[in-house]
């Protein structure tokens, strides 16, 4: 099983934990994975049986990403936040920029 997929699989953050911050930080831990599987799907070296694997994989993380932008409301969120993240957190009651997080956060 190739790294991507196992990475997939994996679930880091619990939404619940972090109320509204936490919705965010799921999403964006979702969207990452999801722009790293659509490299990965596109590789012209995957095998049949890795593309249904990892299109399977790949559709659940739409179905989450859609769910999340669901809970926060559409008219909640910019096009900007839904294609590219939500790039400002709350940090200890500090605003501060993705860029400034720690690269393991990220």
């Amino acid at each position: 099983m190739s790294k991507w997929l196992s990475q997939l699989e994996k679930q880091t953050i619990t939404p619940k934990a972090f109320g509204h911050l936490g919705i965010k930080l799921k999403y964006n831990e979702l969207l990452m994975r999801e722009k790293a599987g659509e490299i990965w799907l596109d590789d012209p070296v995957r095998t049949n049986e890795e593309l249904i694997k990892g299109s399977a994989l790949f559709n659940d993380i739409l179905r989450q990403l859609n769910r999340i932008i669901d809970q926060i409301g559409r008219k909640n969120c910019t096009e900007e936040e839904r294609m590219n993240g939500f790039n400002i957190i709350p940090l200890l009651g500090k605003e501060v920029s993705l860029d400034e997080l720690p690269s393991q956060w990220k």
